[in-house]
């Protein structure tokens, strides 16, 4: 049908074709509605014939190039915010619910750690500060139940070491065995107060470690070797310490160590200059082996460590009594001269104990302070015979049953000397008050002058200038014994100098050397002998006649004088 449709279409056009010819012509076209039209005639035969059944796709061909994107437009305008409304009223408060069950409250167990009911967590609870020392190594361990960390090495630069209370927020309950062992350079360690441990031979081999500060640490032992050959001066071992341990201390010389009565075992060798300050007011069972023997240690009894006191200035080591101090023990390096302290902290020292005091062989003469009221047996032990030895006005009791102190000279600050003394020349009432000592010399200061005691300088000095002031007061006496067995050439004595006590420039004939020094030169600054108060006998400087054989007064020489 549609095939009769379109022949019959062809032939219209071919007729239409053909007319044309001998009429006007006219163009066919497609009309709006889509039929063939010529002129204003709607042939009614549409343009378009009928789509045909579709035939297969063909290949994907290639995609194209994309396209540049183009410019983002402009963002437009943001509108104005609306206004907040306001806060409605707050509503009613509810009702309280009901009160829950009352929870179990962490509390510190007997043992240090935190417990909540029955269940000990094992943390410790301990007490927490800085600052500490760089150079510390630590591991994280559990002792006697309490976890912490421990200080198992040192690597640090600091000589006074600081062992802190917690690492990592755990607390620092210990040092291991040998964490610091023969460190050179330390000098001081405090250690945590959280510490309840220390580990065998911590600090051994230390040598110049002269201070340990437990700081409140809860130890219960002081195990095997643990200040072994160290510089310790002075240990308070803590109350509740229960032991120390073999060779704790061995090799310690001139070493105090205050030990609590909770003590009740020792296995320790002490060298035999140490001193014990022992808490007990009887002997306890183990004392017998480590003090109190030839060649053991000394000790005191009854001595509790908290009226002990070490003073690290001048090496003494006292203990508190009846309002004031007793000197236990005097730890010193001193040469020359040895003056044994008179005061702590503005608190007199009025008693010194047997053994107290040793003099070693490079001290040349000893100054009692001022205020010492006794010697025990043997306070002071010397191995050798002293230059000089100056006893304050205060001393009044030396006990008996002890080895005298021999001496050159014996200088009395009182008007007749005490007994326990052995000396070639005994000079009393030479000053009342504290002595001083600077420089070369030993002397007595007043409100408005000074009194030179005692030369204490190069015994063979060439020549000697006494000095015109000191202290910025003037130099007005010598006193008998000043120069007493020195040897010298010249002697030049200031105008300041208004008197010179009798053999103030004495040379003893048993003397090595005094030939050598028997035509000594004395000059006066002074022009006038007049100025000057003393005779022939004060000023006796040969052995044997015990004259002058030369003296000048401002430099020139005075033979009249020597008539």
């Amino acid at each position: 049908m549609k095939l009769k449709n379109l022949t019959v279409a062809m032939l219209l056009l071919v007729l239409l074709f053909a007319l044309g010819g001998c009429a006007k012509k006219r163009t066919p076209y497609i009309g709006e509605n889509g039929n063939w039209w010529v002129g204003d005639t709607d042939l009614g035969v549409a343009a378009q014939g009928p789509q045909g059944e579709a035939g297969p796709a063909g290949e994907k061909g290639p995609q194209g190039l994309r396209g540049e994107t183009g410019a983002q437009g402009e963002q437009g305008l943001q509108g104005p915010a609306g206004e907040q409304g306001a806060v409605g009223p707050q509503g009613p408060e509810g009702e309280r619910g009901p009160v829950g069950a009352s929870g179990l409250t962490p509390f510190v167990g007997e043992n240090g750690n935190w417990w909540i009911g029955d269940t000990d967590t094992g943390i410790f609870v301990g007490a927490y500060s800085e600052p500490s020392s760089d150079g510390l190594s630590f591991s994280l361990e559990t002792y006697g139940g309490k976890a912490g960390a421990i200080v198992t090495s040192y690597r640090g630069t600091d000589t006074d070491v600081v062992i802190p209370s917690c690492f990592c927020t755990a607390p620092v309950i210990g040092v291991e065995a040998t964490a610091f062992a023969d460190n050179k350079k330390i000098t001081s360690v405090r250690l945590s107060a959280n510490t309840v441990y220390l580990g065998e031979g911590a600090f051994e081999g230390c040598e110049n470690l002269t201070q340990i500060d437990f700081s409140g640490a809860p130890i219960t032992e002081i195990p095997a070797r643990t200040f072994k050959n160290t510089a310790l001066r002075f240990t308070s071992i803590p109350e509740g310490v229960k032991s120390i341990g073999t060779d704790a201390f061995l090799g310690v010389m001139n070493t105090i160590v205050c030990i609590p009565s909770s003590v009740a075992r020792v296995e320790t060798a002490f060298s035999s200059d140490a001193l014990l300050v022992i808490a007990a007011s009887a002997a306890p069972s183990w004392l017998n082996g480590v003090a109190g023997g030839e060649g053991k240690a000394r000790y005191v009894l009854d001595v509790d460590a908290a009226s002990t006191v070490y003073d690290k200035e001048s090496g003494a080591c006292l203990s508190y009594e009846d309002g004031a101090y007793v000197l236990l023990k005097l730890t010193t390096d001193a040469e020359g001269v040895l003056r044994l302290p008179a005061f702590y902290e503005d608190v007199p020292i009025r008693r010194i104990l047997s053994g107290a005091v040793e003099c070693a062989a490079t001290v040349t003469d000893l100054v009692i302070g001022e205020g010492i009221t006794r010697l025990e047996p043997n306070a002071i032990r010397v191995s050798h015979a002293l230059r000089s030895v100056y006893l304050p006005a205060s001393l009044t009791e030396v006990a008996a049953a002890g080895e005298p102190i021999a001496s050159q000279y014996l200088l009395c600050g009182a008007q007749s000397a005490p007994s326990g003394f052995v000396a070639s020349e005994i000079f009393t009432g030479v000053a009342e008050g504290l002595p001083y000592i600077s420089g070369d010399y030993l002397y007595a200061l007043h409100a408005e002058e000074v009194t030179l005691l005692r030369y204490i300088g190069d015994p063979y000095v060439s020549i000697l200038c006494v000095p015109e002031a000191m202290e910025g007061k003037p130099v007005s006496t010598l006193k008998s014994g000043f120069f007493s067995g020195y040897h010298t050439n010249e002697i030049y004595v200031p105008a300041s100098v208004k008197r010179i006590e009798r053999h103030a420039f004495a040379f003893l004939k048993d003397t090595a050397s005094f030939e050598a020094f028997s035509s000594t030169v004395l000059h006066f600054a002074v022009i006038d002998p007049a100025l000057v108060s003393y005779d022939p006998e004060m000023l006796a400087i040969h052995p044997e006649d015990m004259t002058v054989k030369y003296i000048y007064f401002n430099g020139i020489k005075n033979d009249e004088f020597l008539k």
